[in-house]
């Protein structure tokens, strides 16, 4: 579409995101079953299975990007992992940590967790619309144990390795958020 609209003199952003900083969710076809150590881990910081690029996630942005350029296509890319590490979303995140139980209550209306030890009560105040990657073992199994409004500092602990840290967002960015797709699509049921 942007090609086209640039076709007819149109001034054009054509944007693509890379969701490289998101975890790796299971070992891919093809790849050793070692892989699984990295479950959990950003895509980013995965070892390339072949050995032939930085990590998992430059592999597939490589192939897809020289299909484009085959195709005559430019678009401007965003790697996320760069984007969060650079601080880009900072302001985001903490206005969604600042509305995490109002996020929690839009996203629970939607949700059929049967066998749930929690209560709705339990899970809401631990609930954080924000996953940390470990500072230790880098993978996402961990828990938010306190968050500070005025200096952004959060701290938490992993479940996998058991480091307990802390870190504040104006200095650095080591998680992502994951609510955008479920919260969107909660509120367009909501509206529905």
């Amino acid at each position: 579409m942007a090609e086209e609209l640039c076709s007819r003199g149109w001034q054009v952003d054509h944007i693509h995101s890379w969701d490289d900083y998101d975890r790796l969710r299971k070992v891919p076809a093809g790849v050793s079953a070692d892989y699984e150590k990295y479950i959990g881990t950003p895509i980013c910081d995965v070892p390339d299975p072949f050995g032939e690029y930085h990590s998992y996630a430059t592999r597939y942005i490589t192939d897809f990007t020289k299909g484009l350029e085959q195709l005559g296509i430019y678009p401007r890319y965003v790697r996320q992992s760069v984007a969060y590490r650079r601080g880009d979303y900072v302001t985001q995140i903490k206005q969604a940590i600042q509305q995490r139980f109002e996020i929690f209550d839009i996203l629970a209306e939607f949700q059929t967790l049967q066998g749930q030890q929690e209560t709705v009560t339990e899970r809401r105040n631990a609930y954080y619309p924000f996953r940390v990657y470990c500072q230790n073992c880098h993978k996402d199994s961990t828990q938010i144990t306190a968050y500070d409004d005025a200096t952004g500092m959060i701290a938490y602990s992993c479940d996998t390795c058991g480091h307990n840290s802390s870190f504040s967002l104006d200095e650095r960015v080591e998680g992502k958020t994951g609510v955008e797709g479920r919260l969107a699509d909660a509120l367009e049921r909501r509206a529905g």
